[in-house]
């Protein structure tokens, strides 16, 4: 029993009995292979998709649907109707979910790189401020954006250095302390290049929600990505085609100062499940069923969908 209650006082992270800070089993969210996700599947001239992975980092909200297509009879003299079934309209998914900023920075080891340094007090603060004003010392040497410009970042390393290129003597002097407080304000940080790694990240997972709707502009007869929906025993890799998306951010969460990328981000998807024919030859794993397959598994959790998303 006495393992059994230090596994229960160690729930939530914290020892009950010794109140201090525990391991903990951290939420997958996030990960590629985890079973919260959208795969995109680009089919080329070569056969094989090339594939797109946007993590959920947050839960999700989905909302489905589906009706069938009945032809109504009215038989004279009958008080009620007769049907026929001539099939059912693919299933719709309105897909929700958000993107928050600092989640990325702490997903994974992020944090390690992330983290502020230690807090200088005001006084130390006040002495940085008037070296760098009074140009004492070496290390308060001007910092020059040209010779960091080559270092890795993608695209999101452009905009940290026009950033710099737009700030007045004072706002310049202002960030030379704050260099020294964090580095997180230096161009040439490991701090700072995990956070333009995560911005350029997001700033792809965005390209790949607009790439939804769109062809191979080069060779348009290559149409949208398939979008594989997974979450989960309830959406197991769902083929999709997304009718429609719509990005929104929360203006009260605020923005990255130098990219101005929203630190909260809402996406909505409308997505339609499509699949292929019993005797297809492409994608084989996504042919249509029916209620077949579950009246011979009763309560045994076999469902509809393809399955095999992880």
């Amino acid at each position: 029993m006495g393992l059994i209650n230090n596994l229960i006082d160690t729930i939530g992270g914290r020892d009950y009995g010794t109140n201090q800070e525990t391991g903990r089993v951290r939420p997958v969210l996030g990960n590629q292979d985890w079973i919260g996700k959208l795969v995109l599947e680009y089919y080329g001239a070569e056969g094989n998709p090339i594939h797109r992975v946007i993590p959920f980092y947050e839960n999700c909200r989905i909302q489905e649907s589906q009706s069938s297509r009945l032809t109504t009879y009215s038989p004279i003299g009958r008080a009620g109707n007769s049907f026929a079934y001539t099939g059912a309209d693919s299933r719709q998914f309105k897909l929700k979910f958000a993107i928050t900023l600092p989640n990325l920075y702490n997903h994974d080891n992020n944090i390690q790189t992330i983290k502020n340094t230690r807090s200088l007090t005001q006084t130390q603060k006040q002495d940085l401020f008037f070296a760098i004003n009074s140009g004492l010392g070496p290390q308060f040497a001007s910092y020059s954006v040209d010779s960091h410009l080559g270092q890795g970042g993608g695209p999101a390393l452009k905009y940290d250095s026009h950033y710099r290129y737009t700030l007045d003597e004072i706002s310049e002097r202002f960030l030379k302390v704050a260099e020294i407080h964090s580095p997180m304000y230096k161009l040439d940080s490991d701090g700072s290049d995990q956070r333009r790694k995560i911005l350029d990240r997001l700033a792809s997972m965005v390209a790949s929600v607009r790439s939804c709707v769109v062809n191979d502009a080069q060779n348009p007869v290559h149409g949208i990505p398939i979008v594989r929906l997974n979450y989960g025993i309830l959406y197991d890799n769902v083929p999709c085609v997304c009718e429609s998306y719509n990005i929104d951010y929360d203006e009260n969460a605020g923005f990255d100062l130098k990219t101005l990328m929203p630190r909260r981000l809402f996406i909505n998807m409308s997505l339609k499940e499509t699949r292929t024919n019993a005797n297809s030859l492409s994608r084989p794993e996504d042919k249509i069923q029916g209620w077949e397959v579950i009246v011979s598994d009763e309560y045994g959790g076999r469902t509809m969908d393809p399955g095999g998303g992880f």
